[in-house]
């Protein structure tokens, strides 16, 4: 199975009518996955995929440098069969590149490896009950890494920090199913442990517009309270955080044959 695409986006943020950034963002995605059935028991898929990015901010409020990034990835997912019970097993091994295109030399490359294990039990033939745990890692994007100057679509001055780690958690989903008859739905519950989130926090400062261009200064002083539109001053950080939820749902089959759904 492969699938190949490819997209282009250029959104532009206006300034009083005008046209005050545009942004150029355009790359390719492409991934190829073998199937297979019976293995020693065992089926599921192998895959590799490869995808690029170039975005590119133009105008005098730029924020971002102009930056590539590669992520070249190898994947598995396998199951095996044992009698009312399914286990489940995945890893995900990449790497992300990010350059920048200003003539600095500035970049980074990172590796993440992403696994999950499960189980997916039928305790009756229209439901089914699944545990999963998944260790997984994200490399920090372009902007979380490069970001300086105001961003007017957000009404925020953003700061990056090139010195950002990566991105881990440790999650655990329990979720029940029904899967025929006049009500099927789902009811999930899980939570997330992440070390190292990424976030935008304020700083405390806001940015405001001088003569030689934007400057931080703090919120509650009088350059601040002078200014036409400050803004706020939010630095991307990394920092230990727990999510934990629910999500349900329920669909009511009121026609459903081989051609037909109501």
């Amino acid at each position: 199975r492969i699938n190949v695409g490819s997209a282009r986006y250029t959104p532009r943020e206006l300034e009083g009518g005008a046209v005050g950034t545009t942004f150029n963002n355009h790359g390719y995605d492409g991934r190829a996955e073998l199937l297979h059935s019976d293995l020693g028991g065992f089926a599921g898929s192998w895959g590799v995929q490869s995808g690029r990015t170039q975005l590119e901010a133009i105008g005098e409020e730029a924020f971002l440098p102009t930056s590539r990034t590669n992520n070249n990835a190898v994947c598995a997912f396998e199951e095996y069969k044992l009698g009312a019970f399914t286990p489940q097993f995945g890893a995900r091994l990449e790497r992300q590149t990010v350059d920048v295109l200003d003539g600095t030399g500035r970049g980074r490359d990172d590796d993440t490896l992403s696994l999950s294990a499960g189980t997916v039990w039928n305790p009756a033939p229209d439901w089914t009950v699944g545990l999963s745990l998944t260790r997984t890692e994200r490399a920090p994007n372009a902007q979380e890494l490069y970001a300086d100057g105001p961003h007017v679509g957000t009404g925020a001055y953003e700061i990056g920090d090139a010195g950002l780690g990566r991105e881990k958690s440790l999650g655990v989903e329990l979720n029940i199913r029904r899967r025929a008859g006049l009500v099927t739905g789902e009811l999930s519950l899980f939570a997330n442990k992440f070390n190292g989130y990424i976030y935008e926090q304020a700083t405390g400062q806001v940015a405001v517009d001088g003569a030689s261009g934007f400057e931080l200064v703090d919120a509650g002083s009088a350059e601040a309270a002078a200014a036409e539109e400050p803004l706020t001053a939010y630095r991307y950080v990394a920092t230990d955080a727990d999510f934990y939820g629910a999500e349900a749902e329920v669909i009511f089959h009121l026609h459903d044959t081989a051609v037909q759904q109501l």
